[in-house]
């Protein structure tokens, strides 16, 4: 409860599932996933997007659910084997209605209107630079949106790592990845930066950032298979040593049924 893990959304897509199959209704997967979404949106009142719940309802085991959020297609990408995540809460309830998410939204759908597209998704970081040096963003939105651009960048090239099969590069993105969320975006708290700043000094991480939207939860941090207990050992020790308390872990591989 409360790390960030999407466990409301898993619960909505359960439900669903078990909904469908004792009405008989034929809805499919997409459909399932936007239902979902729309009791966040009209009943916990969080404007999220379907990445949780097509993550939910389209996972295999063994692969990542690469997710395009205007066209909805969707794509399973192989996991390497070797591959194993260690899952650290930080202790910090997750509550998006509670938190900044909101707003967050509302910068970047303010940013996107300056810069004249529909989505952030279709900007570029040239033109963020062009709207930077013309003085057309004002701070808070700017920074939001170089976030969003700068991680989509990074999906698209954690995609094509995982095919490669270079968890170097995967974990490498991560980091930076939260580096961007820390400081451009801001959904990271004291707590999140602390266990992922401490993971990747743990031999054996490849990289380690905040999971979910942010603003407590947990960390997400990639090693290779064999070096998982260093890694909780550690962390734990360093948190005991500073928090006088160990962080919930999970331990566990690109999941799904």
């Amino acid at each position: 409860m409360g790390a960030g893990l999407s466990s409301s959304a898993a619960l909505e897509c359960a439900t669903a599932r078990t909904l469908q199959q004792a009405w008989g209704t034929d809805f499919d997967d997409m459909e399932l996933a936007k239902i979902g979404q729309e009791a966040e949106h009209k009943f916990a009142g969080v404007r999220c997007g379907l990445l949780d719940q097509v993550s939910s309802l389209f996972a295999l085991r063994d692969h990542a659910v690469f997710f395009d959020c205007q066209s909805l297609e969707v794509q399973r990408v192989p996991v390497p084997p070797e591959a194993r995540f260690v899952i650290l809460q930080s202790g910090v309830k997750h509550a998006l209605s509670d938190s900044a998410y909101n707003r967050r939204r509302g910068e970047c759908e303010e940013a996107a209107q300056i810069l004249g597209v529909r989505k952030l998704r279709d900007a570029t970081p040239a033109m963020l630079d062009a709207a930077e040096s013309e003085g057309l963003l004002p701070d808070a939105p700017l920074r939001r949106a170089r976030h969003v651009v700068g991680e989509n960048g990074r999906v698209v090239l954690a995609v094509e790592a995982l095919h490669a099969g270079d968890l170097v590069m995967v974990g490498r993105l991560m980091n930076e990845s939260h580096e961007s969320s820390r400081t451009l975006f801001e959904n990271s708290c004291e707590e999140l930066d602390f266990l992922a700043s401490e993971a990747r000094k743990i031999a054996g991480c490849l990289g380690a950032r905040l999971t979910g939207g942010g603003f407590g939860g947990a960390v997400l941090a990639l090693v290779r298979r064999g070096a998982e207990a260093a890694l909780v050992e550690g962390i734990g020790a360093r948190a005991a040593a500073t928090w006088q308390r160990v962080p919930s872990v999970l331990v566990t591989g690109a999941g799904g049924p």
